[in-house]
């Protein structure tokens, strides 16, 4: 599962136009949202149609607490929209979570998702509601309640995550809303924490809204996210016999395949891989360079870096992310990463840093040092006159 799999970016809108334009905005960034009780009430199922016809994950955040009967009704209707995760209060009871998972069953992507306690109450509110309990206690009874009913997974803050983690086997979903980057406007989430926390605490989803809805730059704060929880999901662990000739034979393909089923079929194969894991996240960012995402590839590829990439794939992304760079008109940043491999020990790579600085040099107004570097990587290729170009190239 990549990183932008585990952000359900919150639709929390009065009418459809914004939110419409929020999922414009993320693009190929954003493929997971929730649609809660004020949009699905202000704009009706056609919302959520639009999504997955768009090729979206929905998480439909129903927060279901009825008669067994209509419990069912309301999930049933939720598979024929095709949704990928229903919401349904686990204080409602076995019975009702039970009725859930019963309807839930004729549509395989779908996922029953029992809340526990919302994250507006603190420890001193639930007396008022017959709990003497701590908020932890209450949301660890519930979760043993959904786990014996069958529930895919549960709907808690990230305070209570850890003990989650712990509690329920390994496939099971811990999503958690209350995800905000430090320094946001206090919200009435009363129990919240940072996509990094939350991840560390064993979230497998984080719901997450104002950080990106209300950002400058919704896009930005989208990939420095899905990079803040791929780091914090990091996890060494040795690759699988055969991944790698998996993944050469998937790359032959690039040319065949459409981009977003490029993209797919690689996470795919990434999520096979422990999360957070440096390959993987330079493999997701080649694969974004390489359908024509540079903005999405640039933080992959640092998370990459960041995470401990080694060998030729640490120097493949150092050009790759330079060379993304000057696509986006970085051209500057682009010169000075590729200056610094420069004086990297010398590898089957030396020709391709030498080429792509020399583009970058280009667009910086540089010809002259553009073509001397040119030439001197050139000159490797070309054995009989090899030292005639190295010479009329330091000329230059």
């Amino acid at each position: 599962m990549s990183p932008a799999q585990r952000v359900i970016v919150a639709l929390d809108f009065e009418h459809a136009a914004p939110a419409a334009r929020l999922v414009e905005q993320l693009g190929a960034a954003g493929s997971f949202y929730k649609v809660g009780l004020q949009l699905l009430t202000a704009e009706g199922p056609a919302v959520v149609r639009e999504l997955v016809a768009a090729g979206k994950q929905v998480f439909l955040d129903l927060k279901l607490l009825e008669i067994p009967n209509s419990v069912a009704g309301a999930v049933t209707a939720a598979g024929q929209l095709g949704v990928s995760m229903v919401t349904v209060h686990a204080s409602g009871g076995s019975a009702v979570l039970r009725a859930a998972v019963e309807a839930a069953r004729a549509f395989p992507q779908l996922k029953v998702l029992a809340l526990t306690v919302i994250t507006s109450l603190r420890d001193q509110d639930l007396p008022e509601l017959g709990v003497n309990a701590s908020v932890l206690e209450q949301v660890v009874r519930l979760a043993r309640l959904a786990l014996a009913a069958g529930c895919h997974g549960v709907v808690a803050s990230p305070h209570e995550a850890q003990a989650l983690r712990g509690l329920l086997p390994p496939s099971a979903l811990i999503v958690t809303p209350g995800t905000q980057l430090p320094g946001d406007t206090r919200t009435d989430q009363a129990r919240t924490a940072t996509p990094a926390e939350a991840v560390r605490a064993g979230a497998t989803h984080l719901v997450i809204g104002r950080s990106i809805s209300r950002a400058a730059d919704p896009l930005a704060a989208m990939v420095a996210i899905c990079a803040q929880v791929a780091e914090a999901g990091r996890h060494p662990g040795p690759i699988e016999p055969g991944w790698e000739a998996r993944l050469a034979e998937l790359w032959k393909l690039l040319d065949d395949l459409e981009p977003q089923l490029f993209v797919a079929q690689l996470d795919a194969l990434v999520s096979e891989l422990p999360p957070g894991s440096a390959i993987g996240l330079f493999e997701r960012g080649a694969a974004q360079d390489s359908t024509g995402h540079p903005e999405l590839a640039v933080p992959l590829y640092r998370a990459a870096l960041a995470a401990g990439l080694a060998g030729l794939r640490r120097r493949r992304a150092m050009i790759q992310m330079a060379s993304s760079l000057r696509n986006l008109g970085a051209a500057a940043q682009a010169a000075e990463l590729l200056m610094v491999e420069l004086a990297a020990p010398s590898d089957e790579l030396d020709g391709a840093v030498r080429a792509f600085l020399a583009l970058a040099l280009v667009d910086l107004g540089r010809e002259r040092e553009a073509v001397a570097i040119g030439l001197d990587a050139l000159s490797r290729y070309l054995p009989r006159y090899n030292r005639s170009l190295a010479r009329y190239a330091a000329l230059i």
